[in-house]
């Protein structure tokens, strides 16, 4: 391993001192071509995640990354608000339409029902007058027999007294 590699590997924060293992060749080669930190989380039992050493090459992705989900967050906010600015567009469409239609069934059961409150005046109407003519009818019948019944009983008193033997 070259003495510029060695000096990167030992300058990372978390990485394993030469001095303390007896493998120290070996394991400094394993570290110089560890995958990203990107490459090794794992999510392992109760969501632990086993990688925790981030390097100074990740730190321009974890930033871009921040930035996107930070679009993202506002892009989603963005969206509720106008999913809530619809849906309350569309309710209140929905009512103007529901109160609409409500006042146009008021509007013709009025309707209907002063259509048959005029065609029942105009049966009552229509009642009234045969029976003010039936009653027309029957006082002229009883006048024209009150008439001629003094006249029947007067003519009936003279013809018996004119004839006592019968």
């Amino acid at each position: 391993m070259s003495p510029t590699a060695t000096k990167s590997v030992l300058s990372r924060p978390g990485s394993i001192s030469p001095a303390f293992t007896h493998f120290s060749g070996a394991l400094m080669e394993l570290d110089e071509y560890r995958p990203s930190i990107a490459d090794q989380v794992r999510v392992g039992y109760f969501s632990q995640d086993r990688s925790s050493q981030t390097e100074v090459s990740e730190i321009a992705q974890l930033k871009e990354m921040t930035e996107v989900l930070q679009n993202l967050v506002r892009d989603i906010e963005n969206l509720k608000r106008s999913l809530h600015y619809a849906k309350h567009v569309l309710q209140a469409d929905y009512e103007n339409k529901l109160q609409e239609r409500a006042l146009d069934l008021y509007c013709r059961v009025n309707d209907r029902i002063l259509e048959l409150e005029k065609h029942h005046e105009e049966r009552v109407n229509v009642i009234r007058r045969s029976y003010r003519q039936q009653l027309a009818d029957a006082i002229t019948q009883i006048a024209s027999q009150h008439q001629h019944k003094p006249r029947r009983d007067q003519h009936e008193r003279n013809s018996r007294n004119r004839d006592p033997l019968t």
